[in-house]
């Protein structure tokens, strides 16, 4: 794992059990090479201009919040050709996909527009919180809600809104 130790040490109390909070480190989140593509899961604790994330492996404490936005992770581009390689690969061996088969003109089309959308449905969607570390150097923690029954983007949007509100009151 490539994280600052310094930054985000660990919790004196890790975070046990099952969390729909993710948090991602900057360097994780604006990586298109990383698939993983976040950090820990835990638990928020929301107070006026501070933002306290206690995960099972790191503690987050973002002090003087001065903004929380809406982002986008980097596009995992590189997910595009190596699906494509391997549906080729594939379509060669099995002589078809998803029903066509290999010589039908659709087949090529199919594979590019499954690869796409395959990019599209890993281009996560996250809540930027920009803030002061106690030296005063500026910092961004990234802050993701994948529901269980909730689509990703409304689950991180609910959070998104709720943050605004209890951190920085907009």
């Amino acid at each position: 794992m490539r994280m600052d130790r310094p930054q985000y040490p660990a919790p004196p109390i890790p975070y046990a059990g099952y969390s729909t909070i993710y948090f991602g480190a900057e360097w994780r989140v604006r990586s298109p090479y990383d698939p993983i593509g976040y950090d820990d899961r835990g638990a928020l604790e929301l107070s006026h201009r501070r933002v306290v994330f206690t995960g099972m492996r790191v503690l987050v404490d973002c002090t003087n919040v001065v903004a929380i936005t809406m982002v986008r992770g980097a596009v995992p581009w590189p997910l595009a050709p190596g699906t494509l390689l391997l549906l080729t690969a594939l379509t060669y061996l099995t002589g078809g996909f998803a029903g066509l088969p290999l010589s039908h003109p659709l087949t090529p089309p199919a594979m590019l527009l499954f690869a796409v959308a395959l990019v599209a449905v890993n281009w996560k969607r996250w809540v930027q919180v920009e803030y002061s570390d106690p030296d005063g150097v500026p910092r961004r923690a990234y802050f993701r809600h994948e529901g269980i029954f909730i689509p990703c983007g409304r689950a991180t949007r609910r959070l998104h809104d709720e943050m605004r509100s209890k951190v920085v009151g907009s």
